[in-house]
């Protein structure tokens, strides 16, 4: 893995041991973008190129898959279940009055749900000024999610389609609209159901957890919106395993091989570049200091949710109002 264990470096110690002379490079990915597949592969080139030659020589990668059927169709199949769960939308009446005479009683339907999609951003010089394909990949994902959700439903719900990104840090300006703006439309516009889809994100972690499990659930509902449902990450999955071995089976004996340069060239990725906000280095020491930054900070948010309704926080003026 990329910043937890095994690391890199310890998986290719591991294949070579087991004397593995060929490898196939499955980034867990569904979308190359240069923040995530294109600096996985760059950790692994470089490890490859120095201590793995054999493994080198003989390797081909996956850059993508997001348009590939099997992944289409688990996560529209996942989707279509979360939108069955929501309850139908609700009539109001309302009361106007014609020539200020006669009362006429009109039945007023709330909007229809909408599918959030939910991907993580990235800095909008990415796509604009690197050429990262990334936007344009899950713009593809949604828009065959979407067609293939409505095939599901055979127009038994009226459900509505949109795409917002999450998960921004830092001063710089990232991909629109953001996730917590979106929700907050929704609102205004008067929908009371959302079903959010964590759209690339493969398994369960933090940005699942909680940015949307609990900060944007929150958001959602003091703005107004009743009804929540969020789709569960692919995780264990049968028909995503099913999908994965898919991959794996086609690079082996129907692909034309395509090297760890050649999957980053296709997508405009410069391996001799470092992205804006990526750390340098593919050692173990690197890989450990971001993850034990994101360690503290995740510590640091749960010890102050903790406290957050205690007495002891309010001694400090920090604690809810």
């Amino acid at each position: 893995m990329r910043y937890w264990r095994p690391f890199t470096d310890e998986a290719l110690e591991r294949a070579s041991a087991d004397g593995c002379a060929s490898a196939i490079v499955l980034p867990l990915y569904p979308h190359f973008s240069i923040s995530t597949t294109g600096s996985s592969l760059r950790a692994l080139l470089a490890e490859m190129q120095a201590s793995h030659p054999r493994l080198f020589a003989s390797h081909t990668v996956v850059p993508s898959w997001h348009r590939s059927r099997g992944y289409v169709d688990v996560v529209a199949r996942l989707v279509a279940g979360e939108v069955r769960n929501l309850p139908p939308p609700t009539k109001t009446t309302t009361t106007t009055t014609r020539k200020a005479k006669a009362a006429k009683s009109e039945e007023e339907e709330e909007p229809p749900p909408v599918v959030l999609f939910s991907a993580h951003g990235v800095p909008v010089s990415y796509i604009e000024e690197q050429g990262d394909p990334y936007k344009s990949h899950v713009e593809e994902t949604v828009d065959l999610v979407s067609k293939r959700v409505r095939g599901l439903l055979a127009g038994s719900r009226r459900v509505d389609f949109e795409l917002a990104f999450q998960s921004r840090v830092g001063p710089v300006e990232w991909l629109r609209p953001y996730t917590d703006d979106a929700l907050m439309d929704m609102a205004k516009r008067g929908v009371k159901g959302v079903v959010v889809v964590p759209i690339s994100f493969v398994s369960e972690h933090i940005e699942t957890l909680e940015e949307i499990d609990v900060e944007y659930k929150e958001i959602a509902e003091d703005a107004g919106i009743r009804h929540w449902r969020r789709v569960p990450a692919l995780n264990l999955e049968p028909d995503f395993i099913q999908e994965l071995k898919h991959q794996v089976v086609d690079a082996l004996y129907n692909r034309p091989a395509v090297s760890t340069s050649e999957a980053c060239v296709v997508n405009a990725f410069d391996l001799d570049d470092q992205p804006l906000g990526v750390l340098t280095g593919v050692d173990r020491d690197v890989e450990l200091i971001n993850t034990r930054t994101a360690a503290v900070a995740i510590a640091i948010t749960a010890l102050f949710e903790l406290l957050a309704n205690s007495r002891a926080i309010h001694l400090f003026g920090l604690g809810a109002v």
